[in-house]
């Protein structure tokens, strides 16, 4: 009878991993020293200024999360000791294509080589598309399609940006990075995230040298 048991028990458990691996994408904690800059929306916690943001001194509105408090806590889980070079991207509920190139611009200046641009948009700007070509591989771009097919998807959809998605129909650049799912587990926290705009945080983490 006990016999039974523990097999059953170890089916149980072997089922679980392969629905976990199937469905997630599995990363784990690091703790390495990593400078990465983010370009986003405002923080909940006013960041009208330019941050350097470190685990230890960021709290959130737990009434009003925005994006860029998303991307920083997904961060802070894979790795408490990054150093993150956070650029305030929105103007007046509104983020624009030249204050993402300032952004950039500010990044350069300050020796940030993997930055995260977790944005997506239909409209193409050649100046944009511009600076990136003239910088890469100093610096690398990182930005998420979105969940449907849209050729149109930019940052992630420029041939020097690394973009990352899951739709199998998207016209996948030399740089880009297909998952086969959104949904991320993060170990051993087993914190669970779901979301293009993750994984091209995990694109630029896999990428870190």
């Amino acid at each position: 009878m006990k016999r039974k048991i523990i097999y059953v028990m170890c089916i149980l458990v072997l089922t679980i991993i392969f629905l976990l691996v199937w469905n997630y994408k599995i990363a784990f904690s690091l703790n390495d020293e990593m400078k990465i800059g983010i370009i986003d929306s405002d923080l909940s916690k006013s960041s009208k200024d330019l941050d350097i943001i470190s685990a230890e001194n960021v709290t959130f509105s737990k009434e009003a999360h925005t994006h860029g408090d998303e991307m920083i806590k997904f961060l802070r889980d894979l790795n408490q000791e990054a150093e993150i070079y956070y650029y305030n991207a929105e103007e007046q509920e509104k983020i624009r294509t030249e204050t993402i190139i300032d952004g950039l611009n500010w990044m350069k200046v300050n020796g940030i080589k993997y930055v995260n641009v977790s944005l997506s948009g239909k409209r193409k700007n050649k100046e944009l598309e511009k600076w990136i070509d003239a910088n890469y591989p100093t610096i690398k771009v990182y930005a998420s399609y979105n969940n449907q097919l849209n050729t149109y998807d930019y940052p992630a959809g420029y041939e020097k940006a690394i973009g990352s998605g899951t739709d199998p129909r998207i016209e996948w650049g030399e740089n880009d990075r297909k998952y086969r799912s959104n949904k991320i587990l993060v170990l051993p926290a087993l914190n669970q995230y779901a979301g293009n705009s993750y994984l091209s945080l995990l694109s630029l983490i896999s990428d870190y040298e």
